[in-house]
């Protein structure tokens, strides 16, 4: 299925707004401003640290979020208080973080993603640490956010659809 303007607009917002609240109210990390890009991206700058799942059933995209280092640092930090992570461990807790913030809010979002649908399917997050910019292709939609804290910017990324795309968000090759 293939998401109207409308429909785009309406998921973009939810997740935006769910993401400033976590942000705000779980991690005590406030937004200080954002942009929208929702018509006409031609390109993606992905930064250093992203974490991305796949929504099936009534909405056909991958979501992305992109961290600025600093910020990831700051949410690792947050999210680690409360426990002893051995140096060698840091990497997978960080990604472990990542992981963690992407599930609760995209998975928070299901129920005003549903619409008059009954079904929506999430994939596990998968992270990766490739800054990288993706152009656009014939059939490919870019709609981009981007929010700024003190610590750096995080952008949302709506790609679709998404079996155009890996899980590292490299083009597939059509089949024949």
């Amino acid at each position: 299925m293939t998401l109207n303007h409308h429909e785009i607009e309406q998921l973009t917002q939810v997740v935006t707004q769910r993401t400033i609240d976590f942000l705000s109210e779980e991690v005590a990390i406030p937004t200080i401003g954002r942009g929208l890009h929702a018509e006409d991206v031609q390109q993606l700058n992905l930064r250093e640290f992203n974490a991305l799942v796949s929504v099936g059933g009534t909405i056909n995209l991958l979501i992305v979020f992109s961290f600025a280092m600093p910020l990831m640092d700051e949410l690792f930090v947050k999210y680690t208080s409360d426990i002893d992570v051995p140096a060698d461990k840091h990497e997978t807790y960080r990604e472990a973080t990542a992981a963690e913030v992407i599930n609760i809010i995209v998975g928070n979002c299901t129920t005003a993603m549903l619409g008059d649908e009954s079904l929506i399917t999430l994939s596990p997050p998968v992270v990766f640490k490739e800054a990288k910019s993706i152009y656009r292709s014939n059939g490919a939609n870019f709609y981009a956010i981007t929010l700024n804290t003190k610590y750096g910017c995080m952008d949302i990324d709506f790609i679709g659809p998404k079996d155009l795309f890996d899980d590292y968000l490299n083009y597939l090759e059509k089949k024949a």
